[in-house]
């Protein structure tokens, strides 16, 4: 096993990347401008319906087999 210590970069400062498009933003942000914040809204909310549906129709399913025994 080495004992050299890796070194780190020096070019690079601390980021994060925006929730919805993944480009590097200054520490701190979520997003990296109001539209990126406004599709991240709107993803999150369809990704919401979507599991709602889901979850309805499987409730109307199991209702419909147990109802025609």
């Amino acid at each position: 096993m080495s004992t050299k210590r890796i070194k780190k970069p020096e070019g690079l400062l601390k980021h994060t990347h925006c929730k919805n498009c993944g480009v590097s933003i200054p520490f701190g942000s979520e997003y990296c401008g109001p539209e990126c914040e406004i599709d991240y809204q709107k993803f999150k909310r369809r990704q919401q319906y979507q599991l709602i549906a889901i979850v309805a129709a499987l409730i109307v399913v199991v209702a419909f087999v147990f109802l025609t025994r």
